[in-house]
């Protein structure tokens, strides 16, 4: 059951370069740093998922490792306080339907009310959910 209280961290990652969206969507910015798939897949405000499949075409598995409630946003980026509690994190793994091999790692974190709302799949991707709800 993924209900109770969160007690699988979620995988922090040092990054290598972070800036603000405005940055790294300058011109020019990021064709040192990344690939122009790269770029799509790290910038994007679209489906990850949906990206990921069209760019290795192959069909990509969502394994949801965890959506959990989250008791304390201490960790977290802070931008997470600003989502009205409580709170709910979802740990993904995108992984090729096929073999298995794991592709992506992703977090998000929602609000208790929009998860129930809109997340009644929690082994599909986001966009898949959204548009079986037409909040897409």
């Amino acid at each position: 059951s993924h209900t109770g209280s969160s007690e699988r961290p979620w995988f922090q990652l040092e990054p290598v370069w972070e800036a603000a969206e405005s940055v790294a969507m300058a011109s020019g910015i990021m064709n040192a740093l990344a690939s122009p798939t790269w770029r799509v897949m790290l910038l994007s405000d679209g489906s990850v998922t949906r990206h990921l499949q069209l760019l290795t075409d192959i069909k990509v598995q969502v394994e949801c490792i965890e959506q959990e409630v989250v008791h304390s946003t201490t960790g977290l980026p802070s931008c997470v306080q600003l989502i009205p509690g409580p709170l709910i994190q979802r740990q993904v793994y995108l992984s090729n339907s096929e073999t298995g091999e794991k592709l992506v790692y992703a977090v998000s974190w929602w609000s208790k009310a929009e998860m129930d709302k809109y997340m009644k799949e929690m082994d599909a991707p986001i966009w898949v959910n959204l548009q079986a709800r037409r909040a897409d």
